[in-house]
């Protein structure tokens, strides 16, 4: 955790790939983020329910005990999490996206990023929520 995870300039990374979510952190880091790490959905959850402020939340789609789809589906259903957070969903998959789950992440305006992705287009769609956040 670095001293900018309390402010509209925080990420938090949920991916069950350990290495993965080391490289977005280093990557982060030195763009000026705070960043905090979750292995899974339900790790998500707790983070987001109880973080002081609004974060940005980079989700992969496969993850154990609850995946991308899951986690979405519990920020849909709760009006505190729907609004005070920003979301950025990651997928490896080219059709694991169902069209009822689009329109979940239409309702979000959450933008998708497809891995193997490329880091100015991460950094961009982070930079990208971070700012809406500032403005909330």
């Amino acid at each position: 955790m670095t001293a900018d995870v309390g402010t509209a300039r925080a990420v938090l990374i949920v991916d069950d790939d350990e290495d993965i979510r080391i490289a977005i952190h280093a990557i982060l880091e030195d763009e000026g983020y705070g960043v905090l790490e979750a292995p899974d959905g339900l790790a998500a959850l707790d983070m987001l329910r109880s973080a002081p402020h609004p974060l940005v939340v980079l989700t992969n789609h496969n993850m154990p005990r609850l995946d991308g789809p899951g986690l979405i589906s519990f920020v849909l259903e709760d009006p505190v999490l729907r609004s005070r957070h920003a979301y950025i969903y990651m997928t490896a998959a080219s059709r694991v996206i169902s069209p009822a789950f689009a329109r979940q992440l239409d309702a979000l305006h959450v933008p998708v990023l497809r891995k193997p992705f490329d880091l100015d287009r991460l950094v961009a769609l982070i930079g990208e929520a971070s700012a809406r956040l500032a403005e909330r």
